[in-house]
């Protein structure tokens, strides 16, 4: 960003105008008419503003106005011609308030330079926070390492989302090999079992691997075993649906018929599915939404 520089230029007579109509500064009148020089004003108006600007600092102070209760501005001329000043506040800095009190001084001559108040402030400042030289120093430090603490923690935010994403995808992958592997079975496995249970697996499964996995554990099943099992299906149409979890593949929806037709088709009997509508505390389902459970018997 660009800075400017104030340019000095000589007071003319709207400067003058200004502040005497808007503070209690009034221009000299010299003995004879003789109007003062610009150096003579150029003086008595850096007293002035000196004094305008310890008021204000009086006022920062205190949190109270210049003599607030004086309401006319003729009376506080004359207040202040007369050496009358506010109190100021014992707990006031002893240095400040002798600076204060010097900047008030009755006689405008004793009052101090621009240059020494700024020393002086300085100096203040030092005594009272000892470490204001470093200060900014340590403020960029605090904040930098601020921002260091908060890009690492989303750093490790950002890796645990990772690691629940690939559970989620090895998850979905094991789902699958698991699909693989029953229906690829060995025939020592087969006619092994007199039951086989399937809980919430055929709904995040394909159309084919529904089929491909039902067919596993028909052939699996001693004659006259048992299945049965559960899974998420539809009143509607069956179809594909798109689970809400990410990186899940694409399920496929069964409702009660044709989760009993493709039973049947692969040679079970006595086959019985239910749907009940899902209705659980805290589960915002889609009204076509149901939970199938299903019975079904492989022949003697």
């Amino acid at each position: 960003m660009e800075t400017t520089t104030a340019t000095p230029r000589e007071l003319n007579e709207d400067d003058l105008a200004f502040l005497e109509r808007y503070s209690a500064f009034r221009r000299s009148q010299h003995a004879g008419g003789e109007e003062p020089s610009q150096d003579q004003e150029r003086t008595r108006l850096r007293q002035h503003i000196l004094h305008l600007w310890t008021t204000c600092l009086a006022e920062l102070l205190t949190k109270e106005r210049f003599f607030g209760h004086v309401k006319f501005m003729s009376i506080l001329e004359d207040m202040v011609k007369e050496g009358q000043r506010p109190a100021i506040p014992d707990s006031c800095i002893p240095s400040y308030k002798q600076l204060i009190e010097r900047c008030w001084a009755q006689v405008p001559e004793e009052r101090p330079s621009c240059k020494e108040i700024v020393e002086r402030i300085n100096a203040i400042i030092q005594g009272v926070c000892p470490d204001i030289a470093t200060y900014d120093a340590d403020a960029d430090a605090t904040f930098k390492a601020k921002l260091e603490r908060e890009a690492e923690l989303r750093l490790r935010h950002d890796k645990q989302l990772r690691q629940k994403r690939q559970q989620k995808v090895r998850a979905a992958q094991r789902v699958n090999v698991n699909v693989r592997a029953v229906g690829a079975a060995e025939p020592k496995t087969q006619g092994l079992f007199a039951h086989v249970w399937n809980g919430a697996v055929l709904h995040v499964l394909t159309e084919e691997k529904v089929e491909a996995l039902l067919r596993a554990v028909y052939s699996m099943l001693r004659p006259g075993g048992s299945y049965f099992g559960d899974c998420v299906g539809t009143s509607a149409e069956p179809g594909q649906w798109e689970p809400p979890l990410r990186n899940r593949t694409t399920g496929y929806h069964h409702s009660s018929e044709s989760l009993k037709q493709t039973l049947e088709r692969i040679g079970f009997e006595e086959v019985e599915v239910r749907g009940v509508k899902l209705d659980l505390p805290g589960l915002t389902a889609p009204p076509d939404r149901l939970f199938l459970c299903f019975s079904a018997k492989k022949p003697q």
